[in-house]
Order: structure tokens, then C-alpha cells, then sequence
């Protein structure tokens, strides 16, 4: 996940976006932000937080409205 910011930065060239395609962005933004803040987390809540991130970006086969797979797929990203 080494290259997750640029994916981001696609977005933040001032271009307005949907309201929708803005709350799945500031979902991606989010689980991007805790998943490298935490991933070295020694605390259990920073160790939850990380695991949470990882477990949402990681998950396959889900077909839930707000799967990270449906969340870059909207918003025009490959989720690999």
C-alpha cells in the first residue's frame, strides 16, 4: 500500500466532487489514514483501529454498499 496517497491526491485537484463520491472519499481517506498511523500501534486501541483498516481494505467477496472494493470502484479507482 505504498503508492495509497497518490490514489488520493487523483481527487484533490479542486475538481467538485459529488456529495456522495465525497463521503466515500473521506471513507478511503480515513481507513488509509489509520491503517499507516497504526500499523505499528503498540496500544490496543491504536492495534484496533489499525486492525479494523486493514480488515475493511483487505476483505474480499463482499457485496455490502460500503465494501472498500465498491467504495474505489465508484470512485473510478482499482482496489488491488
Amino acid at each position: 500500500m505504498q503508492d495509497e496517497l497518490g490514489f488520493v491526491d487523483v481527487f484533490r485537484r479542486g475538481e467538485h466532487l459529488e456529495p456522495e463520491k465525497a463521503l466515500l472519499m473521506a471513507i478511503l481517506e480515513d481507513a488509509i489514514h489509520s491503517y499507516r498511523k497504526y500499523r505499528a500501534a503498540r496500544d490496543r486501541a491504536g492495534r484496533e483501529r489499525f486492525r479494523e483498516a486493514e480488515q475493511w481494505i483487505m476483505e474480499e467477496g463482499d457485496d455490502r454498499l460500503f465494501s472498500f472494493a465498491n467504495v474505489c470502484e465508484v470512485l473510478g479507482l482499482i482496489p488491488q
